[in-house]
């Protein structure tokens, strides 16, 4: 958005706001408060068309080719979530454009958002254009690209707000012969093709008729499912690296883990009987955990520390603990 103009509706939405809560001082019943439906009805006209130029048109058009994909991400996720917090903006100007009414204009901003999230999950479109230098139709490209020259002018907004390059492109290869394959376009959303897809439809029938040109079907883009890697296996990957020679402190650093992370993945396979616990416990000092955790009911680690003290670690109690186990096993 331009600063002059979020400039401007920073000035009127205060003002609003100041008149807003003196109609409600004077009555406090909105749905009966004749001056403050009139004041709504304005508001919403005004506010309507200014989030259409500057926030839904710009954003619909919004040009994403950008070759970091975790960014590309992003942008789409904040334009889309965006997006669908203007449709519920947009649902609760066109109930007010006729009157003020709490529930109407509750029900109508849960239903836009529903009906946009839903369309988003089930959007399908065209498979896009990988050849874009020899253009079928150049007089239809011609005549396309100077109809949006035309209507952006008048508009006074750039050419690629009203359709951007791509989509004039995918419309002269794929000539789509009503609203909804219209829709397939990619960049046309709903709201473009509310304001232009009647004029796009026909010219592009105009042309055909002209020319004898029958249409077909508009192919879809292919999504293929992404194929899920099989998750890591952590504590193996600790324990492999451990039989390689290397210590847990090495491990844990090369990993970006704890040391006591990768100590509770290799008492893991102490417990499982595939490495000597006394690879890492003293054979005395082994046999006094041992013998506390079999008294012990509750095997609780807090507990064995506070009774061991500083003579024993939560890494060696945890081998001690990890290798009874294993005995209880057999």
């Amino acid at each position: 958005m331009r600063i002059s103009a979020k400039a401007e509706l920073q000035e009127v939405a205060d003002k609003f706001q100041n008149q807003l809560r003196k109609y409600l001082e004077e009555n406090a019943d909105a749905e009966n408060n004749s001056p403050l439906k009139e004041r709504l009805e304005k508001a919403s006209n005004y506010f309507n068309e200014k989030l259409e130029i500057n926030i839904v048109i710009p954003l619909t058009a919004a040009d994403l080719d950008i070759d970091n994909k975790t960014v590309k991400k992003q942008l789409k996720r904040t334009i889309e979530n965006l997006l669908i917090e203007t449709e519920t903006k947009l649902a609760g100007f066109e109930v007010c454009k006729s009157g003020f009414n709490v529930k109407a204009l509750l029900n109508e901003q849960a239903k836009a958002s529903l009906d946009t999230k839903s369309a988003k999950a089930k959007a399908k479109k065209a498979k896009p254009i990988q050849d874009l230098e020899n253009i079928p139709h150049p007089e239809l490209y011609k005549t396309l690209r100077a109809w949006r020259y035309e209507k952006s002018s008048e508009s006074g907004i750039p050419a690629y707000m009203i359709f951007s390059q791509k989509a004039l492109i995918e419309l002269v290869n794929y000539l789509p012969v009503d609203l909804k394959s219209l829709q397939l376009i990619n960049g046309l959303g709903a709201k473009k093709i509310e304001h232009y897809g009647a004029d796009i439809l026909q010219i592009i029938q105009l042309y055909c008729d002209s020319n004898d040109i029958e249409r077909g079907l508009i192919p879809l883009k292919e999504n293929p499912k992404k194929e899920k890697k099989p998750r890591e296996d952590t504590k193996k990957v600790s324990f492999e690296m451990f039989q390689s020679g290397k210590t847990m402190e090495e491990i844990a650093k090369e990993r970006a883990l704890s040391k006591n992370t990768i100590e509770s993945h290799l008492a893991h396979f102490v417990k499982l009987g595939e490495l000597e616990v006394t690879t890492f416990l003293e054979e005395a000092k082994l046999k006094k955990i041992t013998a506390y955790f079999e008294k012990m009911e509750n095997k609780s680690f807090g507990e064995a520390k506070a009774h061991f003290g500083d003579e024993v670690s939560y890494g060696e109690l945890r081998m001690g603990l990890s290798y009874l186990e294993s005995l209880q096993k057999e």
